[in-house]
């Protein structure tokens, strides 16, 4: 997604909808900046003409995938999910709020751990960030340095959006955008479903929730 689409066609709005803080968000970057070992987004090119799984967390749901449909795809985790996952991982999208224990969990298990930093996590980003390795990092704001803007609201719409920037061929798998664990969380949904509409990969969906 272009920065100036995810700006101001998603980004403001978001930030006015749910009462964020602009100068939040940017400052929970500069501190994954400051504290985190960031790898350069080249790392990301292993999605380049790769089939990828993006695997949700949706509720009420069991993850429908077999070993056989992941053997030549790269499967990307989005947040939570990492807790009832158990295949394969070649990429992790967190902005860590599935706790220490499975933020480490995936850092062990996946080739490449995205870090998001907003306003609402700079001190897990504080806490969690620097043992974690070398991590790619992502803002929601302004990007700088080797912190990263590819747009995205949840995570897994980042992660969809991710791959896709990167030249992967996204199915989603364990998403659903019509009910969620809390009222809040169902408005987050309707905007990543905006997001993934917006970029054409809503469609691409294998496993429709």
């Amino acid at each position: 997604m272009k920065l100036e689409d995810w700006l101001y066609l998603f980004y403001f709005p978001i930030v006015s909808e749910f009462g964020y803080s602009v100068a939040e968000d940017a400052s929970s970057a500069k501190t994954l900046a400051d504290v985190a070992k960031l790898e350069k987004y080249e790392v990301l090119r292993i999605f380049e003409g790769k089939k990828v799984f993006v695997v949700g967390n949706a509720p009420g749901r069991g993850i429908e995938i077999e070993n056989d449909d992941i053997d030549d795809r790269i499967v990307v985790t989005a947040g939570k999910t990492i807790i009832t996952y158990d295949h394969k991982i070649d990429v992790h999208v967190t902005d860590l709020d599935e706790g220490f224990k499975e933020v480490c969990k995936a850092a062990d298990i996946a080739k490449i751990l995205i870090v998001h930093a907003h306003g609402d996590n700079e001190e897990l980003v504080r806490e969690y960030t620097p043992s974690l390795g070398k991590i790619v990092g992502t803002t929601q704001f302004l990007p700088f340095e080797r912190v990263y803007n590819f747009g995205g609201f949840t995570d897994g719409d980042r992660a969809a959006l991710i791959a896709n920037s990167f030249g992967g061929q996204v199915e989603l798998v364990n998403f659903r955008f019509d009910t969620a664990e809390s009222y809040l969380k169902l408005m987050k949904m309707k905007w990543a479903k905006k997001i993934l509409e917006f970029e054409g990969i809503l469609t691409h969906r294998r496993y429709p929730g």
